[in-house]
């Protein structure tokens, strides 16, 4: 999936989480694919926004838009918003 690049507020990690949710929801309706907003998702000590999926084994994976790499990461701690 092509998305144009960064710019701060106007184009940053929240704007891409919500454009690819928006994208697989065409391509793929009625997959749990949501957008996830956590602290300390990608290790950088910030909160961040990215997106999440449950595969067929029920197993949540982050899925960062920005580079389009995929992991796992257990999701604790400090407040933590999911939107399917």
């Amino acid at each position: 999936m092509t998305l144009k690049p960064y710019r701060e507020e106007a184009r940053d990690c929240d704007d891409f989480a919500d454009i690819t949710k928006g994208k697989v929801a065409d391509l793929l309706p009625g997959r749990a694919f949501g957008v996830i907003w956590a602290y300390n998702l990608t290790d950088s000590g910030e909160y961040h926004a990215a997106n999440f999926y449950i595969d067929s084994n029920r197993e949540m994976w982050i899925y960062e838009p920005q580079n389009g790499k995929r992991f796992k990461k257990e999701i604790s701690g400090k407040r933590t918003l999911i939107i399917i």
